[in-house]
């Protein structure tokens, strides 16, 4: 399909509609029985997000390996003109992260202090805001280090609605440039190429 995509002059964009989702909660699938210190969980320790999914832990650095991995490789080996990430480069849901990786995380950054058990917590939420841009920024910095001219889209629920339950912040990632690049370990030390998105394509669903 790409071949002929590209005879007849059009574009080629390979949809990760998943993103950080591992299953559907019926789903006892092979990622899930492998990796499940990879899973976000909720403070009763279960796996499944009330949107009926399974969800890996977008903070740790394995499972955020993994999908940018993923999305490099099929860049590289299939010559894909973009990659679009659907809009599950999020956290899970409000009520997730209170897995252990998580709670570690959190507590060395607080003082040993382990995450309020009011998920709706601000100081929480923002939290777990700044961790999914953080990693927004690697994964479109490490893309367009590597494929300066690949399109890479998301398409996001509608803002602030989206802020609210899976605490992202994409008109915040709209607005990056190339002076937003992180320096953190595992960025692209010798780039110069920004955390840029290329297309935002908002979903507005709505049941009436």
């Amino acid at each position: 399909t790409l071949i002929e995509a590209h005879r007849n002059g059009l574009i080629y964009v390979g949809w990760f509609e998943y993103g950080f989702m591992a299953a559907h909660k019926s789903t006892d699938n092979h990622l899930r029985r492998l990796k499940p210190h990879w899973m976000s969980r909720d403070k009763s320790g279960n796996e499944v997000a009330p949107n009926g999914f399974v969800w890996m832990n977008p903070l740790h650095p394995e499972p955020r390996r993994f999908l940018l991995d993923l999305v490099l490789e099929a860049i590289e080996k299939y010559d894909m003109d973009g990659v679009q990430l659907d809009d599950r480069i999020v956290w899970p849901y409000i009520t997730m992260g209170y897995d252990d990786y998580t709670k570690a995380a959190y507590a060395n950054e607080h003082g040993g202090r382990l995450p309020p058990e009011n998920h709706e917590d601000v100081a929480w939420r923002r939290w777990r805001a700044d961790k999914g841009n953080e990693y927004s920024k690697l994964f479109t910095q490490e893309i367009r280090s590597k494929h300066p001219g690949v399109l890479v889209s998301l398409s996001p629920a509608v803002y602030n609605w989206c802020f609210i339950f899976y605490c992202l912040e994409w008109p915040k990632w709209a607005a990056w440039t190339s002076s937003d690049r992180l320096s953190l370990p595992g960025a692209p030390a010798a780039s110069k190429a920004g955390p840029i998105w290329g297309e935002f394509i908002p979903q507005v669903s709505r049941f009436s």
